[in-house]
């Protein structure tokens, strides 16, 4: 699988995105921002901070190493699946294997909006399937918000919001599939969520097309 472009926007927890399934990802393209107030809206407020930021320049056989700003890239799982080259950062996913993940602990914040874009070398088969999780906001490795991107067989996308609690995963609310948008090998597909409020939490999510147009309202 291959993802490109990832913006987050944190404070106050780690930043986390882990890959799940029997593929390969590929990530290109990495920027962190800071919100100083909670937003859902899908415009990108004034108020932001670069906190960072990553083009993949770099060629790596094991891990990420360093981004360009944010510190030093974490992987929970092992650095055996992740590589860098040509732009990208690669995953790859090994069936019987750990999900790999991979983690910027220096990175933090609270109210996050992370947008990146993915594509997968080869269709699952059959009722397996792929997914790409986002955390948005992490307090330990336990507990945390997640905004999920699962491609099924036929090229469909669902968007689904998780919460881990103390290592028990939650669905919050209902998986929604993506009108209108079918994954094919090596295309690009574009993944955006937002997270604000503490006391109250809000989360909205949205995928399309990496060749097409942004949609103009939250799908999730």
């Amino acid at each position: 699988v291959r993802l490109r472009t990832l913006v987050a926007r944190l404070r106050d927890e780690s930043a986390l995105v882990d890959f799940t399934a029997v593929r390969t990802i590929v990530l290109v393209g990495l920027l962190a921002v800071a919100l100083a107030v909670p937003v859902v809206s899908l415009a990108r407020p004034a108020n932001h901070s670069i906190l960072a930021s990553d083009d993949f320049g770099r060629s790596i056989e094991q891990g990420w190493g360093r981004p360009n700003t944010g510190g030093t890239y974490r992987a929970p799982n092992g650095l055996r699946a992740l590589s860098v080259g040509g732009g990208t950062g690669r995953v790859l996913l090994r069936a019987g294997q750990r999900s790999p993940a991979v983690v910027m602990p220096r990175v933090k914040a609270r109210n996050v909006s992370m947008q990146f874009r993915f594509a997968i070398d080869r269709l699952p088969k059959g009722d397996d399937w792929v997914a790409v999780y986002a955390v948005l906001r992490r307090t330990s490795k336990d507990n945390e918000y997640r905004a999920r991107a699962r491609v099924t067989a036929n090229g469909s996308v669902w968007l689904s919001i998780y919460r881990l609690s103390r290592g028990t995963k939650t669905m919050i609310g209902d998986e929604v599939k993506v009108q209108g948008l079918r994954v094919r090998p090596g295309a690009y597909v574009w993944l955006r969520a937002r997270i604000g409020g503490a006391a109250r939490t809000r989360i909205r999510a949205m995928a399309w097309s990496g060749s097409g147009r942004q949609p103009g309202a939250w799908q999730l």
